[in-house]
């Protein structure tokens, strides 16, 4: 009995972890058509333009490369990444720990041009361990586009109230735990 309360209680701690996660979504909807991407939800977008009508399946807006090694930066850090591209031609999109594609290379993948319709957005993954600043993509002048950047932002500063509610509850479960322990230690 006392293991599964002790079980119960790390469950309700690691799930107030999982709560604290969030993610950064862009979509570029808002963004204004011609110009650079700029800052979006605090992600800064170097070399990239905002464009729309790319195909009958690119998304409304959307960005691609306006130079050869576009950016993305984002300061507080990332666990995960995944987005939507289109290309013409093959093209490498690189995590890195530091911001600028600095640091170490965490992660890469080869987005490939789908012969049956490059202006097709498939869904991608760059999959890493570690925590990512930046995002760098090796790419044609003009041939890569990009839409729906999700960004997994692992413990954020701010935890949201479900979160609260299950931390206090797993440290009340905790305490109760090693109350029951050490009553049952003292008989």
């Amino acid at each position: 009995m006392l293991f599964l309360r002790a079980a119960a209680a790390a469950a309700l701690l690691a799930s107030a972890s999982a709560a604290m996660a969030t993610t950064v979504v862009v979509n570029f909807e808002s963004a204004a058509v011609g110009l650079p991407a700029g800052m979006i939800n605090g992600v800064v977008f170097t070399d990239f333009l905002v464009a729309n009508a790319f195909g009958p399946t690119s998304p409304p807006n959307f960005i691609y490369n306006n130079g050869a090694n576009p950016a993305f930066d984002y300061a507080p850090g990332f666990t995960s990444f995944r987005f939507t591209a289109g290309v013409f031609s093959d093209s490498i999109v690189s995590v890195y720990s530091g911001l600028g594609g600095t640091g170490t290379l965490l992660g890469s993948v080869t987005v490939t041009n789908p012969p049956a319709s490059p202006n097709a957005f498939s869904p991608w993954t760059v999959s890493f361990t570690g925590i990512g600043q930046s995002v760098l993509v090796t790419a044609s002048f003009g041939q890569f586009g990009m839409d729906d950047v999700t960004l997994g932002v692992a413990g954020s500063a701010v935890p949201e109230p479900a979160g609260w509610a299950m931390l206090i509850a797993g440290f009340g479960l905790a305490g109760a735990v090693a109350r029951r322990r050490r009553a049952v230690a003292i008989a």
